[in-house]
């Protein structure tokens, strides 16, 4: 169950929403298999980590740490998105006058996830 739902905290974290769906179902596979299940192995289950003494509340080191290391390095991997870079435009992508985003439908995203 956990293992289908972490890659969805760390999906938005780059940019997989100008990603093809076909890389996702690449990817999604192949994290599970190797990032997941071996931070899970690790500490849940009487792991490595479990015999030093570590304690996993509520999921916060295999859930939350796998997902936020695992975005960090995905964004960082990929670099900026072309909409976002001072000096490069993507020819497709729209120009909208300046504005940085959609604050309300990030908000109710927000509160929608919590």
């Amino acid at each position: 169950m956990f293992a289908a739902i972490t890659p969805l905290l760390f999906l938005g974290s780059h940019r997989s929403a100008g990603s093809k769906f076909s890389a996702w179902v690449l990817l999604v596979p192949l994290w599970s298999t190797f990032v997941y299940s071996i931070n899970a192995f690790l500490l849940w289950g009487g792991g490595y980590f479990a015999q030093e003494g570590a304690l996993d509340y509520s999921g916060g080191y295999v859930i939350h740490m796998s997902a936020g290391v695992s975005g960090f390095v995905a964004a960082w991997v990929l670099g900026p998105r072309l909409a976002r870079a001072p000096t490069a435009r993507h020819p497709e992508q729209p120009d909208h006058g300046g504005r940085r985003g959609r604050h309300p439908v990030a908000r109710l995203n927000g509160f929608k996830r919590w």
